[in-house]
């Protein structure tokens, strides 16, 4: 059991496995993966490597959370991050 996945009493990690675990596989058709809060890119790093077959995009709001990620700058060129809210558009 990993102490980190607890630090603000969250369980994620065992949903995961158990809901998202199927689309993990290699034999998965690919497919796209929205994930909301990108904050500085730690659970997108995660999707990503966890789903390889994902098409994964992210949308945060705070542009400064977001800029700590050292692959901010390719994933705007890749079109993958996405910075705004509903007021955005």
């Amino acid at each position: 059991k990993n102490p980190r996945c607890r630090i603000f009493g969250h369980f994620y990690n065992t949903l995961y496995q158990q809901w998202l675990g199927p689309l993990s596989g290699p034999d998965v058709e690919p497919f796209q993966l929205l994930e909301v809060g990108f904050y500085q890119g730690d659970g997108y790093e995660a999707f990503s490597k966890f789903m390889p077959q994902a098409e994964a995009h992210s949308i945060e709001v705070n542009i400064r959370e977001a800029l700590q990620n050292k692959q901010y700058e390719k994933m705007v060129e890749q079109g993958t991050i996405h910075i705004g809210d509903a007021s955005s558009h």
